[in-house]
């Protein structure tokens, strides 16, 4: 066979439209009679049988200079359908890798000179090129172009009665001139021939028109087609005879949507040129090609316009949202390992019923630029984010140190969304401390090693969420606080965990619940006024509540059923309040230990195993209920001195229990408390405690002790009791011993209510007005918060100047010292800080010591390393709790193997009296017994392949606890 060279200098035939003239004429469809199909021999193309033949394609978008513009993925690909469709008849397919290339040039995206220019790049000498141009161009239509070089082109550009040019059949009508295909109201000359027009009898369509015999004659209908495909134009050939051209065929100059068919004809000339033409045969493809998206080349796709994409697609780089635009997606976008969504200062990604998730393994998340005053980011309407190896939101700007320092605080509005497999859902940020009006509502997290990380912003709203499969926790922040609502937590380490380096604003917790395998709430470093820990269910598996060091919090109408309940390891002078909870099932209920010299507890349930409450060390002088009369607490006795569960046991310091001053001995007495506990009988309130359906109501009447957080309240309050602690002072009718007691009560309220005030006036940026709260105090807990409120007026000068002025000789006080200056060190880099070796020895030194201060440290260290310290609890209660604790380690447990295929053992040697479970990723119990037999074999065919955590209790006690990988 004799293979032809298709030499053009520039361009073989174009095809723009630029008007549409209507009228009226007779409708002409496509004759049902077959055609002669007769090809010309002068054409020499033989009578080769028609196969289906596949020719390779490669598309290129052109671009502004900044990427913004041109089609998306989905775009090209809904191109490359249109053209397949258009050939569907013809046996000619073509293939596509599903990569594009990226052209960014502004000049030729917006100029006719582009097609010329930009048509030149990337060519390919074994594929026909396929150039897309703006659907806004200066221009519309099409145009085939050939090269010395044997390369084949295409350029597509503009738009055509409101439809992108891409979409239509121009597509195909310009392939169609690839494969030598003519107009069919061609007149020009080619083949070595002369041009002349076809008379509509046929009679010498070998040698004009387009030189095949079975299109109709056309005398060029100009797009003058009406809706119904009727060509509205008339007139006779030559012979006289009445044209008739075929409005469907897709080499005419029909109505777009009317081109629909090529001829058999047409179809056997392109066929036999595909064979009979280098250029053209070096396009066949023998060897299928996969379209595998996900694999091309990175190429960023940059948004300057507001968008909805509602047609999935892959991005092979990262997305850009600039120039103030808002990306709205309601499809699935897959996105390659590492790569992001950035949005830019002023624009907006809303998701909204979308998803985005990785096309091979995890993809980057979205980093937040900010600058709206609504928000930034919005997920709704069933949304789906997953797959990210980091933050799947976060509030670090996509910007190198320094410049990043500019931005933060982004906001986020996310609401009935999931999060599967994401690294942690969000990571707040704010290089100071600020207002954020974020919120992440009824949304489910499945898998991650976080939840929620706080930076600085402040008022963050967590409402109504479910959070499954936590590896380590759930909500942390550094100084940062949340309004923390009906969530229902499941985490392996800490469903929260706060870390106040400095004094923060408080939060609210309540109503959650919090299943976590170690802590519920575990806070470090105190807020300004308490952390609301309310109505909420603990049920983990070690502790309910620790709050380790100094820290402020109230903690009342909870249900804590943990193992053990509430912890408070040397709060010293921060503000501890434990009332109206019901401790059940707990080897011990509330358990201070060390110096909490604030720590008050009264009208508690009890229900405990052996210690309604553990003392060890300084709780406040004088325990009452909230308006200074008995304490009420409810303990496990009920009354009966022969209960071995004790009320108050330890080795507390002195101090006095208010308890009823009625003659009836029930479970609101300590009977079974400590010989130096001092019980006082003084008035009872009325209100009755132990009843369920009580839980969540408080007294609305107005409190001194317990003002609402209001500046009204507030000053109310603190007025009130400034009066009452001169009037006790200058009472000369009170005793000594009566007098101490009542100043003692009344100056722990005043510093409950002085932080309310500080509180409130450092959320109003009134920052001298809340430092004159303190201007009289010379205590720790003062300096400490007048020091933290330079950090939250972003003032590092001052606040260095304060510190180093603070006059203190105790080792506590010299410890914050060391600790805040290494603090203000780090504050300006955020986490861009880089310890060294020795700057951690020193805060992991101090974090270790148990005094109040140490919180502190144990606060900065996790910001430095993310590894948690916290206090444990006395080894010495632990064995007074449970002897059986000393033979724990007779007990050896071997799970085997890991990662597991069909079969799990678990082998245990000693005598543990308990059980087993097995819960895959979302928490989900797959498999429960109990130990009754020393070598469990368990079939493991029927469960899904993926993480499952073995859980092993000996007496209620967690004593085993480990991950294993179910694989194929």
């Amino acid at each position: 066979m004799k293979i032809y060279k298709l030499i053009l200098n520039f361009v073989i035939i174009s095809f723009t439209v630029t008007h549409s003239n209507y009228g009226q004429s007779f409708c002409h469809t496509v004759s049902s009679l077959p055609y002669t199909s007769v090809i010309p021999t002068i054409s020499n193309f033989g009578e080769d049988e028609i196969v289906p033949r596949v020719l390779r394609v490669y598309f290129h978008v052109i671009r502004r200079n900044d990427s913004s513009g041109g089609y998306l993925p989905y775009e090209v690909i809904k191109s490359y359908s249109v053209l397949q469709t258009n050939f569907t008849q013809t046996k000619i397919t073509f293939a596509w890798d599903g990569c594009i290339d990226y052209i960014d040039n502004s000049t030729w995206y917006s100029n006719i000179s582009g097609v010329a220019q930009a048509t030149k790049i990337n060519t390919h000498s074994d594929g026909i090129d396929i150039y897309l141009f703006p659907r806004n161009y200066v221009n519309n239509g099409g145009i085939a172009l050939n090269t010395l070089e044997f390369k084949t082109r295409i350029a597509i550009y503009g738009t055509i009665n409101g439809e992108p040019v891409p979409f239509t059949s121009t597509l195909a009508h310009e392939m169609g001139h690839i494969l030598t295909l003519k107009h069919t109201h061609e007149t020009g000359s080619f083949d070595g021939l002369p041009g002349c027009p076809e008379f509509v009898d046929g009679s010498n369509s070998e040698i004009c028109g387009d030189r095949i015999k079975d299109t109709d004659a056309d005398p060029n209908m100009e797009f003058n087609v009406d809706v119904d495909c009727q060509w509205l134009g008339s007139g006779n050939d030559p012979n006289g005879h009445s044209y008739d051209p075929d409005e469907h065929n897709i080499m005419s100059y029909s109505r777009l949507i009317c081109m629909n068919f090529f001829s058999d004809g047409q179809i056997k000339r392109m066929h036999n040129n595909i064979l009979n033409f280098l250029e053209l045969a070096a396009c066949l493809v023998n060897e299928p090609i996969v379209q595998n998206y996900c694999n091309c080349p990175p190429n960023d796709l940059v948004f300057s316009e507001n968008i909805v994409i509602d047609q999935d697609f892959i991005v092979t780089g990262d997305i850009k949202i600039i120039n103030g635009a808002t990306l709205t997606v309601k499809s699935k976008i897959y996105f390659k390992d590492g790569k992001n969504i950035d949005q830019l200062q002023n624009c907006k990604l809303i998701v909204d019923g979308g998803t985005l998730t990785s096309c091979d393994s995890k993809w980057g998340g979205i980093r937040v630029t900010g600058g709206n005053t609504d928000f930034d980011v919005k997920f709704t309407n069933n949304a789906t984010i997953e797959n990210t190896a980091v933050a799947a939101v976060s509030m670090f700007a996509p910007y190198l140190w320094p410049e990043i320092q500019s931005y933060g605080n982004g906001i986020l509005f996310a609401d009935n969304t999931t999060f599967n497999n994401t690294r942690r859902i969000v990571e707040f940020m704010s290089w100071s401390p600020k207002f954020n009006s974020s919120y992440i509502r009824n949304c489910t997290q499945n898998g991650g090693k976080w939840s929620i990380t706080n930076w600085n912003c402040q008022g963050i709203e967590i409402s109504d969420n479910k959070f499954y499969g936590i590896s380590e926790d759930c909500i942390v922040t550094e100084s940062g606080s949340f309004k923390i609502i009906r969530n229902d937590f499941h985490s392996t380490n800490n469903d929260i965990l706060f870390n106040n380096v400095s004094a923060g604003i408080s939060s609210i917790i309540e109503n959650n619940r919090f299943n976590s395998w170690n802590y519920g709430y575990n806070a470090r470093g105190t807020t300004f006024a308490q952390n609301q820990i309310s109505n909420n269910i603990f049920r983990t598996g070690f502790l309910g509540v620790v709050n380790d060091g100094h820290t402020s919090y109230d903690l009342f109408n909870n249900k804590i059923e943990g193992i053990y309940g509430s912890a408070s390891y040397d709060n010293g002078f921060g503000i501890g309040d434990v009332h109206h909870n019901d401790f059940t099932g707990n080897i011990a209920g509330i358990i201070p230990i060390g110096n909490n010299s604030e720590f008050n507890f009264y009208k508690n349930c009890f229900s405990t195993n052996f210690f309604d409450s553990y003392i060890s060390g300084q709780i406040t002088p004088v325990i009452t209920d909230e308006s200074n009369l008995a304490a009420n607490n409810c303990f496990t006795h009920q009354g009966s001195l022969a209960s071995f569960v004790s009320d108050i046991g330890g080795s507390p310091n002195s101090f006095t229990y208010f308890e009823p001053n009625d003659a009836i001995v029930n479970c609101r007495d300590a009977i079974k408390s400590p010989l130096n506990i001092i019980r006082s009988y003084v008035q009872s309130s009325p209100t009755e405690i132990c009843k369920i359906d009580a839980f969540g109501i408080l007294d609305t009447t107005f409190n001194p002790c317990f003002p609402s957080k209001t500046f009204v309240s507030s000053l109310k309050a603190y007025n009130w009791l400034i009066t009452k602690i001169n009037q006790i002072q200058t009472n000369t009718s009170f005793s000594p011993t009566l007098k101490a007691q009542f100043i003692a009560i009344y100056q722990r309220c005043l510093r409950r209510v002085k932080g309310i005030l500080f509180e409130l006036y450092v959320k109003d940026g009134l920052y001298n007005d809340a430092r004159a709260i303190y201007s009289l105090d010379n205590d720790d807990d003062a300096k400490i918060n007048v020091f933290s409120s330079y950090i939250h007026e972003n003032n590092i000068t001052a606040a260095r100047t304060y510190l180093n002025n603070i006059n203190g000789s105790s080792e506590e006080m010299l410890d914050y010292k060391i600790v805040q200056n290494i603090n203000l060190d780090r504050i300006p880099y955020g986490p861009y800080y880089q310890p060294s070796a020795a700057t951690l020895t020193i805060v992991r030194t101090i974090a270790l010591k148990q005094h109040p201060i140490a919180a502190y440290a144990k606060a900065l260290y996790y910001l430095l390393t993310e590894d948690v310290i916290t206090t444990p609890l006395p080894e010495l209660l632990r064995q007074e709790l449970n002897p059986r604790s000393r033979e724990m380690n007779e007990i050896k447990i071997d799970v085997y193997p890991n990662p597991i295929t069909n079969v799990l053992n678990i082998a245990i040697e000693g005598s543990p009296y308990g059980k087993v479970e097995i819960l895959d990723l979302f928490g989900k119990v797959v498999y429960q017994s109990t130990l009754a037999i020393n070598h469990i074999i368990i079939e493991t065919e029927q469960w899904q392949k993926g993480l499952y955590f073995v859980l092993i209790y000996d007496q209620g006690l967690p004593i085993y606890s480990n991950k294993v990988m179910l694989i194929d």
